[in-house]
């Protein structure tokens, strides 16, 4: 099933306040000033192309000198955790890199597809895949290798674990590369089409995939597939995510089907909140006039809060602009910022060296 880069069919009602929500103080993390080799983020004022940045969770946004092309998306955003200074990114076809912590970009080269979803592994080395394509990528420092994924179904998810790339699959299959080939791992037991997956960022065997209609299911040994609990079926889960700060907290995002047709006022619409690694889950937050979800909204876990997930709402329709939400489990709180600027950003990335720094991949729409 095609997850499509924007979404028009549910934007009928649309938020009139603009409720900030700044990141949380209490969780920045301390720098050494004393260090010279500090990272200090981006050292200009403005961008340069299709990357911004906030500090403050979404209420300002660093202007950029040239915007992104009309309907050319910016999937993802790459960051090593050895490298804060430098990103990856894809935009039009072109593989673009950042070594000034985003405020100017050079190309790499252009590539054959679009919509990539990267992932930084640390040495000047990014893998990727398109996301509902085929192919797959690999940056060695300068050097771009394209390859072909396993050609059985398209691509929804990626983890490179200590050397191993594994893959999850729109049939729900889980699949290694192994000497240039790719071997299935297996995949749910119900032989369910997929929507989205996450891996455990610090064990590739541990995953979670949303399914359409069936709900979730996860694994802990990369083989094993069980239904998750908390998220009844029919439902379909369009994102998920798993938090790099505790490795048992997942986040899915959904439509449960049976509220739809009953006509609940969240129009069955949830975020769901997991514990204990994927296997139940409880609903945390609700589609309303203060937030909107809608199908594959991008989620982005906080990088020192597992009761904090970040999440974007943007559209062109009617100059919606975009909105930033961000949702605190231990105050139960959706807090939000708007950016009109925007049409929407496709990815919200955190530094890996300052918690307060998040980067937005930049959309321009046009819809005639």
């Amino acid at each position: 099933m095609r997850k499509f880069p924007f979404v028009l069919l549910f934007a009928c009602h649309h938020p009139v306040e603009t409720d900030s929500g700044p990141a949380d103080t209490d969780d920045t993390v301390e720098t050494d000033t004393t260090d010279t080799d500090v990272f200090a983020g981006p050292a200009c004022t403005s961008g340069s192309t299709f990357v911004s940045w906030t500090r403050d969770g979404g209420v300002t946004v660093a202007p950029v000198t040239q915007g992104p092309s009309i309907n050319t998306y910016t999937w993802s955003i790459a960051i090593a955790d050895d490298a804060p200074d430098v990103l990856i990114a894809e935009h039009g076809g072109t593989l673009w890199r950042s070594t000034d912590a985003g405020c100017t970009f050079t190309s790499l080269g252009t590539i054959t597809s679009t919509l990539w979803d990267l992932h930084a592994i640390g040495g000047g080395e990014v893998w990727g895949h398109v996301e509902n394509g085929t192919d797959v990528l690999h940056l060695s420092g300068d050097v771009i290798e394209e390859s072909a994924g396993p050609v059985e179904t398209s691509l929804l998810g990626m983890t490179v674990d200590h050397g191993r790339v594994i893959v999850g699959t729109s049939s729900a299959t889980l699949y290694e590369r192994s000497n240039n080939n790719w071997n299935s791992l297996g995949g749910p037991p119900n032989g369910g089409n997929a929507y989205d997956w996450a891996f455990d960022p610090k064990d590739a065997d541990r995953a979670v995939v949303g399914l359409m209609s069936d709900g979730l299911w996860w694994t802990h040994d990369g083989t094993t597939w069980h239904a998750a609990t908390g998220i009844s079926t029919p439902t379909n889960i369009f994102s998920v995510a798993w938090s790099p700060v505790d490795a048992d907290v997942v986040w899915a995002e959904g439509l449960d089907i049976d509220e739809m047709d009953a006509g609940a006022p969240s129009q069955g619409r949830h975020i769901w909140r997991s514990t204990d690694g994927g296997q139940s889950f409880t609903a945390v937050v609700a589609n309303s006039a203060e937030v909107t979800l809608t199908n594959g909204l991008p989620m982005t876990p906080d990088p020192v809060d597992a009761g904090v997930v970040w999440f974007e709402f943007g559209t062109s329709f009617q100059g919606e602009g975009t909105w930033v939400y961000r949702y605190d489990h231990g105050t139960g709180a959706v807090t939000r910022a708007h950016q009109p600027t925007w049409d929407e950003f496709r990815a919200l990335v955190f530094s890996p060296a300052d918690p307060t720094l998040m980067y937005v991949a930049l959309v321009n729409e046009q819809i005639n």
